[in-house]
């Protein structure tokens, strides 16, 4: 999806245009699938087990390509209370939930207090517990 698509969506006002929105990408979504379907049937073929990240858009997580695919486990992000986490997207599409909110992980760049240590959020963070 691009920016704005996603903005469009989120500045719908009913449930009846985010559907309308929705049904205007799905045909690119599909192709999107139909493209990674090669790879994913390789996958497959090898007994591999593909996990993705649902995305961090607070959207429904069919809006996007991998999801779609019944060959990938789609990972939501849920917070330290069991709840979605916030930014999370979610929906029908995604396989399983797991920890992704505040995520002690190591960072690209080091901070002052804590050297290159710290919290990070999202379906990333969530993915890592899924794979193992």
């Amino acid at each position: 999806l691009s920016d704005q698509q996603i903005a469009r969506w989120r500045a719908a006002k009913t449930e009846e245009e985010k559907r309308q929105i929705e049904l205007e990408i799905l045909p690119a979504i599909r192709e999107e699938v139909n493209s990674y379907s090669r790879v994913l049937d390789l996958a497959n073929e090898r007994g591999t087990i593909i996990v993705a990240s649902a995305g961090n858009q607070n959207m429904p997580a069919y809006l996007y390509a991998l999801p779609l695919s019944q060959r990938v486990i789609t990972v939501a992000a849920i917070d330290s209370k069991d709840g979605r986490w916030e930014s999370s997207n979610h929906g029908l599409y995604t396989t399983v939930s797991a920890p992704g909110h505040l995520i002690y992980s190591g960072l690209a760049r080091e901070t002052k207090d804590r050297g290159y240590y710290g919290t990070m959020s999202g379906t990333s963070m969530a993915a890592p517990h899924v794979t193992g």
